[in-house]
């Protein structure tokens, strides 16, 4: 019974890790996205501000 129950610590523990690093990961992937969403709304306004400038020319 003992090391049934030593078993099932160790593999609460690793499954504890694994949760840990999943939302390190997501974290990230987050910040990523919002930089990424950054980016594409820059590139948006520089392509209105070109189209804006070759329609005036």
């Amino acid at each position: 019974m003992d090391n049934e129950k030593k078993a099932l610590e160790e593999r609460i523990q690793e499954l504890n890790e694994r949760i840990t690093k999943l939302e390190l990961i997501i974290s990230i992937n987050t910040k990523s996205i919002k930089n990424n969403s950054n980016a594409i709304i820059a590139l948006a306004v520089t392509v209105i501000l070109l189209s804006i400038r070759l329609v005036t020319l």
